[in-house]
């Protein structure tokens, strides 16, 4: 079973996904006891959310740069 599956199953209602090697956000929501993907942004793109609190940042704001 996903961690995505468990989190489902106790009926979690919020599952972000931040991943850093393409610099990307992906979130679900509970509905009806299945998750459903409601966002999906990449890099520089602002990602606006307001559930389960009001929030505005980009994905690229959040993993440290390369350093070389």
């Amino acid at each position: 079973m996903t961690k995505l599956g468990i989190l489902e199953r106790a009926r979690c209602p919020h599952y972000w996904v931040v991943d850093p090697d393409d610099l990307s956000l992906r979130a679900w929501h509970l509905v009806d006891d299945r998750y459903v993907l409601h966002t999906r942004v990449a890099g520089d793109q602002e990602v606006r959310l307001t559930a389960p609190l009001d929030v505005a940042f980009r994905v690229a704001d959040l993993v440290p740069a390369d350093q070389d």
